[in-house]
């Protein structure tokens, strides 16, 4: 997962062989190049965020 601009070349070329590009980041911290050339840009916000908890272990056993 990663918003580089690195990437922009990589997201021309699967589009140019017919492949839907999609990119699930943060949007402050994507390229908006790399936004503008995917077909599809889904945001991830903290609502999206997990926090694993750990199940309480039962007492007195």
């Amino acid at each position: 997962m990663s918003g580089d601009s690195d990437y922009v070349d990589l997201v021309i070329h699967l589009k140019s062989e017919g492949v839907r590009v999609e990119i699930a980041a943060i949007k402050k911290t994507t390229a908006r190049i790399l936004i503008d050339e995917a077909d599809y840009f889904h945001e991830i916000t903290k609502e999206d965020w997990f926090v694993y908890k750990a199940p309480k272990k039962a007492s007195g056993t």
